[in-house]
């Protein structure tokens, strides 16, 4: 503002710039003092007419602030004389970094590391056939960490992982992959690396196994590009007996258990292949057949089972019966119940035959039935297919002995048939 340039000076105004004076030796710089030489010349001239307000004025610069109300607060006292007074503020009015507390650095650093070690997968593909039994998962690299870039084990083991989410809990299961990867330096893609085939109780055998694969093709875990690593599972789903549940839906099925020839295991727990067999390995204890005695079906069910060293009250699927026929020297035959052979066919039962193991020389033979994820006990497997006899060799049944005695099979016992009457003879040898 432009200032008076006479202005007339009584005593009170000369003894208020005495006041003004005394400030202006305590300037913390050059800058700061030509303010107050600026505050005490607007005085003089009567462009501040008001003694407290140039000692404000003066009073604020002599103890300057960096807050920025303080500052803004003189600026719009010192606006109304003069502009030059103002500070410049547009520092200041910047936004400012904000400052992190320590736990918040920490759990930040360690967000930090996660992501640096991560290695997740993705399930890219997922097929299933014959009632979801064989099933096939395709696995991909979603995000691989700079730390775990180059760790081969890692990454095998955490597809593994990210795979068995998807598998059913206490599935039994057998599985294999084929594993296709690109290689650094050259750019090369591997061909599949195909794996041996390991079981459901032996799954990280697995990792070792493949890491072992892809390290003799490459050499170095540092030339593989596991961001291109693509894995391949192929599952083979065993069936495995719990409770019976609330009973047979079908009216067919239902038949079929009121055979005499078959024995229904109804229960509450996972032990029905132990009643099953039981029965099947004592079919004429009418004891054991007669479901009210629970008692005595549980405490020789699990006798059996503690000889045969499995856990009690657990599924039994068709991994554990090789385990049970090598305890016993017995050969146990699983039939399908919800596809059942043709009542007095001549047709072999391979087609309805679900577990079978290597024929045993002079070894017992059980049968049982399989179906709904429950077991069931053939009593006699003859008068169950409506066949007599039934070849255990090469599973052909017959309707007449003498076709049965004739008939060429590659694991019977040689015999000499007579071509006429069909009967043995010495005739010819088969």
């Amino acid at each position: 503002m432009k200032a008076d340039t006479n202005p007339k000076i009584s005593k009170a105004i000369a003894a208020n710039i005495v006041k003004i004076d005394t400030y202006i030796p305590n300037a913390s710089s050059s800058q700061t003092k030509a303010k107050m030489e600026s505050v005490k010349r607007l005085y003089e001239n009567r462009n501040i007419r008001n003694i407290r307000t140039a000692l404000t004025l003066v009073t604020m610069l002599e103890t300057p602030s960096s807050d920025l109300k303080d500052i803004k607060k003189f600026n719009a006292l010192a606006s109304k004389y003069d502009e030059s007074l103002m500070f410049k503020t547009y520092r200041l009015n910047k936004p400012k970094h904000r400052r992190y507390k320590a736990n918040e650095i920490r759990a930040t650093s360690k967000i930090q590391d996660f992501l640096r070690k991560a290695i997740l997968f993705d399930v890219v593909k997922k097929e299933s056939a014959m009632d979801d039994n064989l099933v096939d998962i395709l696995v991909k690299p979603q995000r691989v960490g700079s730390i775990a870039a180059t760790d081969l084990k890692r990454a095998v083991s955490e597809a593994l992982i990210q795979v068995l989410k998807k598998i059913p809990d206490k599935a039994k299961f057998e599985f294999y992959s084929d594993v296709t990867f690109t290689r650094r330096t050259t750019g090369k893609v591997y061909l599949p690396l195909v794996s041996s085939t390991y079981k459901s109780y032996n799954t990280w055998a697995w990792v070792d196994h493949v890491t072992k694969q892809i390290m003799d093709a490459i050499q170095s875990s540092m030339d593989i590009g596991i961001k291109d690593l693509t894995i391949l599972f192929h599952f083979f789903m065993q069936p495995s007996g719990g409770a019976s549940g609330h009973g047979t839906q079908s009216r067919a099925l239902e038949s079929i258990l009121s055979k005499k020839s078959v024995n229904r295991i109804v229960n509450d727990d996972n032990n029905c292949f132990w009643y099953a067999l039981i029965i099947a390995i004592n079919n004429t204890d009418k004891a054991l057949k007669d479901s009210r005695n629970t008692r005595l079906r549980e405490r020789v069910g699990r006798e059996l089972c503690n000889r045969c060293k499995l856990p009690w009250d657990e599924e039994v699927s068709f991994l554990n019966i090789p385990l049970v026929e090598e305890t016993l020297n017995c050969n146990i035959y699983v039939l399908d119940l919800e596809n059942p052979n043709i009542l007095g066919s001549k047709m072999n039962i391979w087609n309805t035959l679900l577990y079978k193991s290597t024929t045993r020389t002079n070894a017992s033979k059980y049968w049982l039935l399989f179906g709904g994820n429950h077991y069931h006990a053939v009593n006699n497997i003859e008068a169950y297919l409506a066949v007599r006899p039934l070849c255990v060799n090469c599973f052909s049944c017959f309707n007449r002995k003498e076709c049965y005695e004739n008939h060429i099979c590659s694991q019977h016992k040689e015999r000499t048939v007579n071509r006429k009457a069909g009967k043995n003879s010495t005739n010819r040898t088969i």
